[in-house]
């Protein structure tokens, strides 16, 4: 390739350009006014193809002719260099929001070395690793060297450009960078805040001002080329997409943070209702720069960035008009960040010249938008502050006049209080029939006793099945049920000690926790006074008199070895064989290190089937 344009180039007449002389004294010279500029609708040409059409090559006038707006054309620079002495200069172009900028360098028609950079070419890949297009440019002694440079742009085609010594080149990146990080970190800093006031307070509106610091922080780091040099430097052509839709979501969350900040829906209800328009219009507009090339998502961007302004300080004035607290500060920081913005519009459309406040005007409008937008919410807490104390005098005023008659309101309800805490715990840990503690209520104190006694302690629980209940319940009704079941817990809780638990799992289930039991004997004799307490005869309502029987299994073991949970579960399968043998009353099984065993005992002459219970 570079054979074949040194061959075709060597038949070219050669241009009648001036050569630019670079001076090495000097460390910084503009080549604005040295361009000569051609347009490629087609956005098809090659170098070759340039090479050939010397004649549309048109020269520059000066800055304002590089600001070519928003344009899919490609463009293409030329411009002649030559020194009396052998330099390195870097060619830096000023706006970092340019796609991808290739440069041929050609000497005596023979191209001899291919760069390119731009907001879109990976870091790797770029000719220097700056966040602005940078090339370095070695040119020989008294050698003429043409320079080819082929601009694309999804957004503003802004190509002033300057040619900086090393030693420049480097203070003035350093410089820039030191700037964008300064202000990357008062937006950090300041988002930070208000998420910190809005999750502490519970107040939405910092956290819709954090919401639209980030976006815009995002956007605006992407499209200064910090964010794709530093930050996200893997995103390729997806990074495109970042800026528009960044600033796009930024302006939809400033628009509902001024709606909230001023209250509108308080102090200017049918501005509200505009409001509200406005929010589902900018918020469509910001989901299309989503799905839309990114060349029309940037026209959405500077389009909303003007219109929003318009509105967004009408809503101040409104505020200020309705006497709304902070809202002459609000308006002046939005004034600043809405200023900047739209400098920043009209000369990405190429209306006004491209310089240090045209280039950073969102970052210089907002970082003052900050500042400013901190008075306002001093303001806003400053008036908060006021109306709270006026509260509290009055409050206090009010409370020393019925300070007596409160105390006491306070007592009794404190009281009552106290009632209420203590029947509700009771309610929630006893069985409402029978007055004992319930599933809840014995769990809750195995726990408690778990944690007060040695692990080592033995206790026996006992699972009691009622047997024939059922039959006297459909027979008799569940009021006589009831009372039945109520004089089973009087008679379990009148035999047990005081440290003894008696709880009712439900329906006809009862459990009975005993500590410190390691005997035998001590356990069967327990359950048997269980059992005799259960068959005794029960007097019901209307003289009626009748009796139960009882399966009772039994668990012995420590807090050591099982869980509540497990001994309950290990004394319902030793009632459990009682249930399937029906001639024992009471299953007993038995935990000693870890190895289960059973124990039977049979009760016949103490209790009877069901069916003999009801009829007998």
């Amino acid at each position: 390739m570079i054979l074949g344009i040194g061959l075709f180039g060597s038949l070219i007449p050669r241009a009648q350009a001036q050569p630019l002389t670079i001076n090495p004294q000097q460390s910084q010279q503009s080549l604005d006014s040295h361009f000569a500029i051609f347009k490629d609708p087609s956005a098809k040409l090659s170098l070759h193809d340039v090479m050939a059409q010397p004649q549309r090559f048109k020269p520059s006038s000066g800055r304002n002719s590089l600001h070519i707006g928003y344009t899919q054309d490609t463009i293409w620079l030329k411009i002649i260099l030559q020194s009396r002495q052998s330099l390195e200069h870097v060619l830096m172009f000023q706006y970092p929001y340019l796609d991808r900028i290739d440069l041929y360098e050609v000497v005596n028609h023979h191209l001899v070395k291919h760069q390119y950079s731009g907001f879109s070419v990976p870091p790797a890949q770029r000719a220097l690793d700056d966040i602005h297009p940078a090339f370095l440019l070695n040119i020989p002694a008294n050698q003429p060297v043409t320079l080819y440079l082929k601009a694309q742009a999804t957004g503003s085609m802004t190509l002033d450009a300057s040619m900086y010594s090393i030693d420049e080149f480097h203070r003035v990146s350093n410089q820039t960078l030191f700037f964008q990080l300064v202000f990357m970190g008062m937006a950090i800093a300041l988002a930070l805040y208000n998420f910190f006031l809005g999750t502490v307070l519970r107040q939405r509106v910092f956290l819709l001002y954090c919401g639209f610091i980030s976006c815009f922080a995002i956007a605006t780091m992407t499209a200064t080329g910090v964010g794709g040099l530093y930050a996200w430097p893997l995103l390729g052509p997806v990074i495109n997409y970042v800026v528009p839709c960044g600033y796009s979501i930024a302006v939809v969350w400033a628009v509902i943070f001024a709606r909230y900040f001023l209250s509108l829906t308080n102090t200017a209800p049918r501005v509200d209702k505009v409001h509200q328009v406005m929010i589902v219009i900018t918020a469509i507009m910001a989901g299309s720069t989503l799905f839309l090339p990114a060349q029309f998502g940037v026209k959405i961007m500077s389009l909303l960035g003007c219109s929003m302004a318009a509105f967004l300080a009408f809503c101040g004035f409104v505020g200020i008009h309705n006497k709304v607290p902070a809202a002459r500060y609000y308006l002046l920081a939005w004034a600043c960040l809405l200023l900047g913005s739209v400098l920043v519009s009209l000369r990405n459309t190429g209306l006004i010249a491209s310089n240090f406040i045209t280039v950073y005007g969102m970052e210089i409008g907002s970082a003052m938008e900050m500042l400013l937008l901190s008075f306002a919410l001093a303001a806003r807490f400053n008036e908060l502050k006021r109306q709270k104390e006026f509260a509290q005098n009055k409050l206090l005023k009010a409370l020393t006049a019925q300070e007596k008659l409160l105390e006491q309101r306070v007592s009794e309800r404190t009281h009552e209080l106290k009632l209420a805490k203590e029947s509700l715990e009771s309610m929630a840990s006893h069985d409402s029939l029978t007055q004992i503690f319930n599933r809840l209520g014995l769990s809750n104190s195995y726990q408690r006793l778990k944690q007060e006694m040695p692990e080592e302690t033995t206790q026996a629980i006992f699972l009691i099945d009622l047997d024939g209940f059922k039959p006297v319940n459909d027979q008799y009704g569940h009021a006589a049920g009831d009372v039945l079941l109520q004089t089973i817990a009087k008679r379990l809780k009148s035999i047990c000690r005081p440290t003894d638990i008696v709880a009712r799992l439900g329906g006809d289930e009862f459990v009975v926790l005993c500590l410190n039991i390691d005997k035998q004997d001590i356990l069967l004799e327990f359950a048997k006074r269980l059992l005799r307490q259960i068959i005794a005869p029960i007097h019901l309502d209307c003289n009626i008199e009748t009796k139960v029987g009882a399966s009772i299994g039994v668990c012995l073991s420590s807090f050591k070895q099982h869980s509540f949970e497990q001994q309950l579960h290990l004394a319902d399968q030793a009632m459990y064989h009682i249930k399937t043998y029906r001639n024992v009353d009471i299953a007993q099984k038995i935990a000693i290190d870890d190895q289960l065993t059973h124990r039977f005992l049979t009760l016949n002459h103490l209790s009877r089937t069901p069916a003999d219970l009801i009829t007998g």
